[in-house]
């Protein structure tokens, strides 16, 4: 019993907790069980428990049509990574600005180009095609410099 003490005590002090005095149903005193991805320890007369304030993740939303994750998991999502929580029913991710793939774009403008040249446009990198009037250029999202 001395060592359980010391266990919550240590769980106190290091993790911090909070006292749940209605854990939605009676539990066996000194168990442990999980709130979410919280862990608690059932108190001596069975109807609370202490448990840790970890900031627990939001569920995995999407995920390629699953709602979980192999724990431990690291994956792509858009262009930012993400892990897969212990319990794999939580993901944290980067947060990057994704900008789309490029894409090419025929323009058939009235622009007069040497054909095979490349040139800018913005951000994005064109090329003249061989008749000198049509261009393809890529499709990046360009991010307007501050004036």
């Amino acid at each position: 019993m001395q060592r359980l003490t010391i266990t919550t005590a240590a769980l106190l002090i290091l993790v911090g907790t909070t006292l749940s005095q209605n854990v939605g149903h009676e539990c066996e005193p000194g168990s442990t069980f999980r709130q979410d991805c919280n862990t608690c320890v059932c108190l001596e007369n069975g109807k609370g428990a202490m448990c840790t304030l970890k900031g627990c993740l939001p569920p995995v939303l999407s995920r390629s049509k699953r709602e979980t994750c192999t724990p431990g998991e690291t994956f792509m999502k858009d262009c930012n990574n993400c892990v897969c929580s212990e319990d794999g029913q939580h993901a944290a991710c980067t947060l990057k600005l994704c900008v789309p793939s490029p894409r090419v774009k025929r323009d058939t403008s009235t622009m007069i180009c040497t054909p095979g040249t490349s040139y800018k446009k913005d951000c994005n990198t064109c090329r003249c095609a061989a008749d000198g009037l049509t261009e393809a250029c890529t499709l990046m999202l360009c991010i307007p410099k501050p004036t």
